[in-house]
């Protein structure tokens, strides 16, 4: 009975399904349009989160960072905390946090939160949003950690920095940890996360190798008491990617900032470590800033 239900309400609701789509697509191809009709997008936004197809609430999460106004932030955050929502949605939710550099305590619990999402592409656009929006600190820090090696790891507070460097990697999805490798290079505070990354660095996936090692670059140039071990661990990793390629295209890169490191050279300049690391979404040999 309930799913007979639900096809008569998608068919009753076809014709006002199709429309939304269709303007919200048009709109999201023109952003123009959007700027010149701020009240009339501000209002099919707030009729796409309403609606019962999660497929119209994800054009109007999708828009709201193109409208761009701030009163229609916090339905990002509502979107990402509900665990009902489809997660495409909640995925789209997390982009559009970092997109929007919509910010507050509420917003850094909720990608806290996230981290722990079932679907692995919320995890890694939460974390992805973490450094734009968050200190460092050892709250986020831990977060991260969390995320890596489960929470029962990060809550013993006696326990050492260096068993992260051999523990056990509970997250299984590369993606994710590689995200978690660029983020700990913004936010870690600590041994432990310096540990993390020893051994992210050692992955058995080479795109998480080449972003924990960015990242180790990254933390050596913000806490210049991690560069002796920074540039220690970067000495050590395996640069061969996977697929074998003899002369890895990354190989110089590394090199070149793990000579920089350990001379001290550009101490403090961690947004030129920031643009070598790879940009996931455009590919997996294109870095942050072409």
């Amino acid at each position: 009975m309930r799913l007979m239900r639900d096809v008569i309400r998608r068919f009753l609701a076809n014709g006002a399904v199709a429309r939304q789509l269709g303007e919200g697509e048009r709109l999201l191809r023109n952003h123009a349009a959007v700027l010149q009709q701020r009240d009339r997008v501000a209002g099919l936004i707030e009729q796409c989160l309403q609606s019962p197809e999660w497929e119209v609430r994800n054009v109007g999460i999708k828009l709201i960072p193109v409208l761009g106004e701030p009163s229609l932030f916090p339905r990002l955050v509502e979107r990402l905390a509900d665990r009902a929502e489809a997660g495409i949605v909640r995925r789209n939710a997390a982009t559009a946090i970092r997109d929007t550099q919509y910010g507050g305590d509420d917003v850094r619990r909720a990608l806290f939160a996230a981290l722990h999402d079932r679907y692995w592409e919320v995890r890694t656009e939460a974390v992805g949003a973490l450094p734009s929006l968050a200190e460092p600190s050892a709250e986020s820090e831990a977060a991260l950690l969390a995320l890596l090696f489960g929470k029962a790891a990060v809550d013993h507070e006696t326990t050492p920095a260096s068993a992260f460097r051999a523990a056990r990697l509970r997250e299984r999805n590369f993606e994710v940890r590689a995200a978690c490798a660029q983020a700990l290079g913004a936010l870690a505070v600590s041994e432990r996360g310096l540990a993390a990354l020893c051994r992210l660095s050692e992955d058995s996936s080479w795109i998480v190798r080449f972003q924990a090692t960015i990242a180790l670059g990254e933390l050596a140039s913000r806490e210049g008491r991690f560069r002796a071990a920074a540039s220690e661990q970067m000495a050590r990793v395996r640069l061969t990617p996977e697929c074998s390629v003899p002369d890895h295209p990354f190989r110089e890169t590394l090199s070149r900032l793990r000579h920089d490191i350990s001379k001290g050279n550009g101490q403090g300049d961690t947004e030129r470590v920031r643009s070598l690391y790879l940009d996931l979404k455009k590919g997996w040999n294109v870095v942050t800033r072409t």
